[in-house]
């Protein structure tokens, strides 16, 4: 059996804490792409066009990235509208949560931790 640990820092942090009494601002997704692309180890400009013409407009499958790389961005999607509506609401009904991309490959991760309290 093969076994992975790392323990890394958060590149990208939300917060809402007391019921919104701290609440963070949103993080700039264009960085978090950024990030994902220099993890990925593909090209920055593609990266974006994936995001911005096929993730963000709900197209199911990429004409530019691999399946894999793709679904990340799909999973990024989902997170970040999960920590928009969490810091509207002042994290009545959400809980902590991290989205996090390892390549196994390169050792380059990619992690956002969204800390409800």
């Amino acid at each position: 059996m093969r076994n992975f640990v790392t323990v890394n820092g958060a590149q990208f942090q939300t917060y809402t804490i007391n019921g919104g009494e701290y609440v963070s601002t949103d993080v700039d997704l264009g960085k978090v792409v950024g990030a994902l692309a220099i993890a990925f180890d593909t090209s920055i400009s593609l990266v974006r066009r994936a995001w911005l013409d096929e993730a963000c407009k709900g197209i199911l499958h990429s004409a530019i990235l691999s399946p894999q790389e793709f679904e990340v961005l799909v999973e990024l999607l989902g997170f970040s509208a999960f920590v928009s509506k969490s810091i509207g609401n002042n994290g009545w009904d959400t809980t902590t949560r991290v989205f996090h991309y390892s390549n196994l490959n390169t050792g380059k991760a990619v992690t956002w931790v969204h800390f409800v309290g």
